[in-house]
């Protein structure tokens, strides 16, 4: 496998916090725990923290399943009296999500309610954010926009 130097970096670094194992080239990963992570668990981990860390929102909770539900959220949090909920997908199916985010908006977040879909991936189809549009989705974070996802969310409960 030929990687480039910040792949190489990165490979690096994952091999260090023992989350793969990097020898000769060879990547491998020895446990479905940290194959979840590194799959898109990671997403929902950067997103909560940062969210949380920011200061912006009056109560932020990670993987949240609400009583008479089976049905796992991946951020929830309140801002003066706003419900917000993220979901995080590194590479879900977009008809699904989308399902759930209008369910959700529906069922728990009435009026006011706001939903977002976050993503790692670096740019969506334009057709992609006009069914979010159509399904109520308040917003999408896209991979670039990671690093002001808080400030992005705090603007979009105005």
């Amino acid at each position: 496998m030929n990687l480039s130097d910040p792949q190489k970096g990165v490979a690096c670094y994952l091999h260090k916090q023992q989350c793969l194992t990097w020898d000769a080239g060879q990547i491998s990963i020895d446990s479905e725990e940290k194959w979840k992570f590194l799959n898109g668990g990671w997403l929902e981990v950067y997103t909560f923290h940062t969210l949380k860390n920011s200061g912006l929102f009056d109560n932020v909770r990670a993987n949240v399943v609400l009583k008479g539900s089976d049905v796992e959220h991946d951020v929830i949090l309140t801002c003066r009296a706003t419900l917000a909920v993220c979901e995080c997908k590194a590479g879900a199916s977009m008809s699904m999500i989308m399902g759930k985010l209008r369910a959700i908006k529906e069922t728990l977040g009435g009026t006011y309610g706001r939903t977002f879909y976050v993503t790692a991936r670096n740019k969506l189809d334009k057709r992609v954010k006009a069914v979010a549009r159509d399904y109520g989705v308040t917003g999408i974070i896209e991979g670039p926009q990671l690093c002001n996802i808080a400030e992005i969310i705090q603007q979009n409960l105005r």
